[in-house]
């Protein structure tokens, strides 16, 4: 039985240092180029590499895609909240006096049930974010106008 058992180990040894040759091999044949070697373009003052891949999706397939997970995490998350969307812009707007609210979307902050409200002014934008389950204002912030202002 011992025998067995060391013969198996031996052979599963094996066959795991010939895997790793092959992978080792394939891997210096295959090198992918690093991030350093891709093209970079700036984008709102940041550095971003340039990937290119076979397949592109049209924006709206992308678009659609997008609201399709928005809608399908809104009929999970809905249940929890405590106050309704109305509740929560009419809370943002109380804060934010002589703005009007662009969107009001549910949100999750580390693991806390939340809704952010996008306000405009004619001179500021700004992010509220309202507590779903009692309407307290946890937090906002004015956003510069340039970078958001295909966002709204």
């Amino acid at each position: 039985m011992k025998m067995t058992n060391t013969f198996r180990t031996k052979r599963t040894m094996l066959h795991m240092a010939a895997s790793l040759s092959v992978i080792a091999a394939l891997t210096v044949s295959t090198a992918l180029p690093s991030f350093a070697e891709t093209e970079r373009h700036t984008h709102f003052g940041r550095e971003h590499n340039v990937m290119d891949s076979s397949v592109k999706v049209p924006q709206e397939t992308v678009s659609q895609a997008m609201q399709a997970a928005r809608d399908a995490f809104n009929r999970v998350l809905t249940p929890f909240a405590r106050i309704t969307p109305e509740a929560a812009k009419a809370a943002a707007l109380k804060e934010v006096k002589g703005s009007q609210c662009q969107e009001i979307t549910l949100h999750v902050m580390r693991q806390n049930l939340v809704y952010i409200a996008l306000l405009t002014k004619p001179d500021a934008r700004y992010m509220v974010i309202i507590d779903a389950g009692n309407g307290k204002i946890l937090g906002m912030r004015q956003m510069h106008m340039k970078h958001h202002a295909q966002s709204f």
